[in-house]
This record gives C-alpha cells, structure tokens and sequence, in this order.
C-alpha cells in the first residue's frame, strides 16, 4: 500500500512537471541522505522534490522560489512516507549555485520502534526543515548537489529529537 502512495505522488510529480516544462524556470531534484551524527538507529532518506523559481531579486542578485518533495524516511526496518513544501533562496556564481531551502514536512509515521530496546520518536507528523545546499552545474539541464538539512517540529511537541543529514542528488532542470 505504501508502494502505491509513493508511485501516486512520483506520477502527480511528473504530471505536473510536464505541464511546466516550457517556464524553463524548473527542476526535478533526487536525493538520498544519511544522518550526520551517530543515532540509535540506522537511518536513511530518499525523496524527490520539484522547484519552480518565481522572483529574481535585483539583476541576477538571486532567486526566490519554491519547492514540493515527497520521499520516504527509514529507520532499521521501518519506513514512512514524508511530503513537505517551503521556499528557497538561490544564488548563483558561474557554474556553482547556492540555496538555502527552508519550509514544513509532514510525516505519516513520527514513533519508530515503538516494541523495541532503541527507539526513536520525532515528536509528532508535521516537522520543519532548514538547509544550506551547494550545487556543480555539470551541463545547461543537470545539477549535482550536496546539501546539509535540519528537521525537527521546531518544539511544537513533548520530543524533539530533531534530525541533520547530509544529502547527496542530482537535479534536472528545464
């Protein structure tokens, strides 16, 4: 079930996308992301996001945009689907391009482990990320990227255990 939720929202995604593709002001970032501190349990993501630069601010000073992702967050053998939206701010300088996205993710699952010795609980659905992300222009459409990401629920619960990652993906842009 949670397969067909996830191909749902690839296939929205990439419906959406193509409705787009002639603003050339587009991308369809992957990525996948490890955390950057030891945990008490084996963690990893992988999402796919889709951005749309809306304002230029100043002559080519920066970009104004924003951004939706859908994705999946796993812990041990235990995974759960995570959507979120936010903006971004861009600047670009020759072929590097910086970012620092910031917005709200909701989480289908928060508790994990819930019967085991380890386990790790985000608090509650909806969660908050922060990031700073640098990006290599390989060609005119294809972007790698790094980008270190915060997410917690920002003290909206009892926990926050709060998450930081290091993310490495690749974006094509159109």
């Amino acid at each position: 079930m949670r397969k067909l939720k996830l191909q749902g929202i690839v296939l929205t995604l990439g419906l959406c996308t193509a409705y787009c593709y002639a603003l050339n002001e587009n991308g369809i970032a992957f990525s996948s992301g490890i955390p950057a501190s030891e945990q008490n349990k084996e963690i990893s993501s992988m999402d796919m996001g889709y951005d749309h630069t809306m304002w230029e601010i100043g002559d080519d000073l920066a970009y104004v945009g924003f951004n939706v992702r859908a994705g999946q967050l796993s812990l041990d053998d235990e995974s759960t689907l995570r959507l979120g939206t936010g903006l971004f701010l861009t600047k670009e300088i020759g072929k590097l391009t910086f970012s620092i996205p910031a917005g709200l993710l909701w989480l289908e699952q928060s508790e994990f482990g819930s019967n085991e010795l380890h386990t790790k609980d985000y608090g509650g659905h909806v969660q908050f990320f922060l990031g700073a992300e640098v990006g290599y222009e390989m060609t005119r459409n294809w972007q790698f990227f790094y980008r270190f990401e915060h997410m917690s629920n920002g003290n909206r619960y009892e926990l926050n255990p709060a998450l930081n990652s290091h993310n490495l993906g690749f974006r094509v842009m159109f």
